[in-house]
């Protein structure tokens, strides 16, 4: 989004306001306008407030739009940068150990640096810019010492330091393994360090879930009856439906921006292909005509999209969960094995869908294909961080006769999978209350309808039972997009993606069970 967003600069005019915002911008973005990006940033607030004042009719709510939009919007920068940092930091160890085995094959520093780097892509734009700038002249010592200033990290200053020792000194990798592995320790304290703000998190997140729609309906109760605002069915679906949640997914955004991510899991975590389904479900409630039609296709839609996810995201947890077994079985071979010796070990054993694509790579090399084409298809084909990082390292091992380094390799994929294995230990209360929130969210909505209900008797009934009915309709498909961010957000932490179709499902029914037939 902030990328998208400073190729949009341009189009605004200037406005002359200093900040922090201002100073970060140049240092992340230095081609882009800091003045154009705060006119900018003004002019798709103000377009936010208008917005809200169309939606909910109140200039307090356009006012706080506005102020959210604008505050969010030059805060924006400040949290690229550091985004940018923490993706660094998260992984420096593997890289410094990467690097240090590379150092060791004899291939030399600028190459090393580069091919260590690429298992993230932040980090290998920023070694890219560093490279450029010792191609146009600027020496190696000072490049990395910019890249380290930048980011006014300890921990990166530090890693520069030991790449800088590593350049004047022609060392070997072995220091630099020594040093990536008191990085990763840590990281591993830092996860410690966060799993106690998960929790409030867990909390927060729940308590809007709940609090928030409940104090809506009370609102339009006395905004109706009391005061005589009349809130109709689309402003009741947009704010329940979508803005709400938006709330609560926002405090989901705001852990997982401090949340101690796993160095090679994929961060795309949404599958865009869901809105469709879930979009279905909005309609549906407002065009109570076909809501059941609406319903049946959207929900036959998503649980095809849930499935179809499972089976792709599955296979590649068990290629990474047998990866580090396939590496130790072929560490131990002698270097002047054949390549294709190499892939038929792995094919042979029990190794799941890891021997299946090992068994399609050594056809490809039977057929006279380069093993450097081969390896980068086998990533490509199954799209894994781990298993991407694995070719290109056992590439470089292959073309300089180092397969005395796979066991090393092999250490680095067990790390990796005990760090997820520890931070979903570690979040696991965060994720209880979440799941508890699957129970106590429709349970609170239901009571507060049941004593709407009851207020009827001493009210307007007509009122209040159009009140209710429109409720009912709004309540499940806001469960259902609970269930959702739920189900992401427990399936992040576990480090499973091929979870979070079977948790949609799971608190989806829960939570409208809970709904339709708790009655307190």
């Amino acid at each position: 989004m902030f990328d998208f967003l400073c190729g949009m600069v341009d189009k605004f005019p200037k406005i002359k306001i200093n900040g922090q915002y201002a100073k970060v911008l140049r240092l992340i973005k230095p081609e882009v306008d800091a003045h154009r990006y705060c006119g900018m940033g003004i002019c798709l607030a103000l377009i936010l407030g208008f917005v809200c004042w169309g939606l909910v009719g109140q200039l307090d709510a356009m006012f706080a739009g506005f102020v959210f939009a604008l505050v969010f919007l030059l805060s924006l920068p400040n949290m690229e940068l550091e985004k940018k940092k923490r993706e660094i930091e998260m992984y420096l160890p593997f890289f410094l150990r990467n690097f240090g085995m590379l150092i060791d094959m004899k291939i030399p520093f600028y190459q090393a640096l580069e091919l260590a780097a690429e298992g993230n892509q932040t980090l290998t734009k920023e070694i890219r810019i560093t490279l450029n700038c010792t191609r146009n002249g600027r020496s190696m010592q000072n490049a990395l010492a910019e890249l380290a200033i930048s980011f006014n990290s300890m921990t990166i200053k530090r890693a520069v330091s030991q790449l800088i020792s590593v350049y004047e000194t022609g060392g070997s990798g072995r220091e630099i393994r020594k040093f990536g592995d008191e990085l990763m320790a840590l990281e591993q304290h830092r996860l410690k360090e966060y799993a106690a703000k998960s929790s409030i998190f867990g909390l927060l997140f729940v308590m809007l879930s709940a609090v928030l729609p409940t104090f809506f309906i009370v609102y339009i109760i006395t905004g109706r009856i009391g005061l005589g605002n009349y809130i109709n069915q689309m402003q009741m679906t947009i704010i329940l439906l979508i803005i709400l949640p938006s709330v609560s997914a926002l405090v989901l955004m705001i852990s997982k921006m401090f949340m101690p991510r796993s160095v090679f899991s994929n961060n795309n975590w949404f599958d865009i292909k869901l809105l469709f389904p879930a979009v279905l479900l909005i309609v549906g409630s407002i065009w109570i005509e076909f809501r059941l039609l609406f319903f049946g296709v959207g929900t036959v839609i998503g649980i095809y999209f849930i499935f179809d996810n499972y089976k792709h995201e599955r296979k590649i947890e068990d290629i990474e969960e047998k990866l580090p077994d396939a590496l130790f079985a072929i560490g131990g071979m002698p270097k002047s094995i054949r390549v294709e010796r190499l892939f038929e070990t792995v094919e042979q054993n029990e190794f799941g869908a890891l021997s299946q694509e090992m068994g399609k790579a050594k056809k490809q090399l039977s057929m006279n294909i380069k093993v450097g084409i081969v390896l980068d298809d086998l990533a490509k084909r199954n799209k894994s961080k781990m298993l991407e990082q694995t070719c290109m390292m056992m590439k470089q091992m292959i073309e300089t006769n180092s397969l005395d380094q796979m066991s090393c390799l092999a250490d680095d994929m067990i790390r990796n999978l005990q760090i997820k294995r520890d931070r979903s230990q570690l979040l696991s209360m965060q994720k209880y209350t979440m799941l508890l929130g699957a129970v106590l969210v429709p349970t609170i909505l239901k009571t507060t309808l049941n004593l709407i209900q009851t207020m009827g008797e001493v009210m307007d009934k007509s009122m209040i039972n159009e009140l209710v009915i429109n409720c009912n309709l709004l309540i499940p498909p806001y469960l259902v997009i609970y269930a959702i961010m739920v189900a992401i957000a427990i399936a992040d932490s576990e480090g499973k993606k091929s979870a979070m179709g079977g948790y949609s499902i799971a608190l989806t029914v829960l939570g409208l069970v809970s709904f339709y037939f708790i009655n307190l």
